[in-house]
């Protein structure tokens, strides 16, 4: 079959190698449309060319409070080449799926979905929140017309089908990234002298490195990582602790005013390269995040790095990827029990060394290529009916 992939509007950095082992071991045909990234996320398109078949068109973007409204000229493109499916992202946002979705249910073309099966309410001020909530309900709505839905996880599709969807119309992907890569450069960077990695770095010999990674934006909380270091070094305590932010995003001026004049934070904006992140991963402890986990957890496994981070509405559902205890911590609470978890981390050297070893177990459950495999699978299953008809 012939299946056009609209699914977040660009290509991120971490789907270029799902889109390479999806299109390389597939017998449909995948084809992924793509445009630039919503503006105010902190997210920059993967540049081409790509070894997989793609379209590049062009997004049309309205800003209202704060929220973008898109119009991706796909429609016309996916209907003249008699595209036999399509597979959209759950993002509400996209004015154009809603326009496609109707055409192929008009037709009597099969629609899936792909995605969290949750959306959460953001936003700062009045207008936002009610769009927000707007979007919610249009997505609760809209996603009981599709013909099956790809789940990123299994709690995501234990949701779907709590709401009303068919067993059969459900398939969790496991979503994740190129751990193999990831595990390949964590095994590389052991060969590096930590000593040396750090001065290189900057960094003190023996202090205990906790890392952010990811976009930064509210509901990453970064401050709370910032002020929770700066209470526990003002008790003198020992070991020290570095702090060390890699990416970028909408809100990190304001979390730079709030490490302004600490000398234990350090700022290395958005790194691309993998290797240079990795090279950090190999002398930190932990990944912290106090706000909304995603795939950084993910990232942070394949490094055999525990998470640490604090409850929250906005943890995507990588979250059930972790152990919390083992190689995780959730923090419930304020932010005193927040610093109180992360004084005994830093505290505790068979600690960290337990949950790091727990962290390299965890990541052998997640695989790159398993993804694809449930991915295309599931596809499969899902278009069968559809497929068995020469109109479609």
């Amino acid at each position: 079959m012939k299946i056009a992939i609209t699914h977040q509007g660009f290509i991120p950095h971490y789907r270029v190698r799902f889109f390479e082992l999806l299109n390389a071991s597939s017998e449909h045909d995948y084809v992924v449309f793509h445009g630039e990234p919503p503006s105010g996320i902190g997210h920059h398109a993967a540049e081409g060319p790509f070894d997989f078949p793609n379209v590049n068109v062009t997004n049309h973007e309205l800003c209202i409070a704060g929220k973008s409204l898109i119009y991706q000229g796909v429609l016309r493109r996916i209907m003249r080449e008699r595209f036999n499916a399509v597979i959209m992202g759950t993002h509400v946002q996209f004015l154009s799926n809603h326009l496609v979705l109707l055409t192929f249910k008009t037709i009597g073309r099969p629609v899936l979905y792909w995605g969290h099966a949750t959306e959460k309410t953001t936003g700062g001020n009045r207008v936002a929140m009610s769009l927000s909530r707007a979007a919610f309900h249009i997505k609760h709505r809209t996603i009981h017309l599709a013909d099956g839905y790809l789940a990123y996880t299994k709690s995501g599709a234990k949701q779907l089908l709590d709401s009303g969807f068919d067993t059969d119309s459900v398939v969790a992907v496991g979503n994740t990234l190129d751990m193999e890569t990831q595990a390949a450069l964590h095994q590389q960077m052991q060969a590096l002298d930590e000593g040396l990695l750090r001065e290189e770095l900057g960094l003190a010999r023996d202090s205990v490195v906790l890392v952010y990674i990811g976009r930064i934006y509210a509901e990453k909380r970064v401050d709370d990582l910032i002020e929770a270091v700066r209470l526990i070094l003002a008790e003198r305590s020992e070991p020290s602790v570095e702090v060390v932010i890699i990416g970028d995003g909408p809100d990190a001026q304001r979390a730079r005013q709030a490490a302004h004049g600490l000398p234990f934070v350090r700022f290395t904006g958005e790194l691309r390269d993998q290797a240079e992140v990795a090279r950090y991963l190999r002398v930190a402890s932990a990944v912290v995040i106090p706000g909304a986990l995603g795939l950084a957890i993910n990232h942070a496994l394949a490094h055999g790095l525990p998470v640490i981070s604090r409850t929250s509405p906005f943890h995507a559902p990588e979250i059930e990827y972790l152990t919390l205890g083992s190689d995780s911590f959730i923090v419930d609470g304020e932010l005193e029990e927040f610093v109180a978890t992360l004084r005994t981390f830093v505290a505790s050297p068979d600690l960290r060394r337990d949950m790091a070893h727990a962290a390299l177990l965890a990541r052998e459950q997640l695989s790159l290529e398993a993804m694809v495999q449930a991915f295309d699978a599931g596809v499969s299953r899902l278009l069968q009916p559809a497929g068995s008809g020469s109109d479609r």
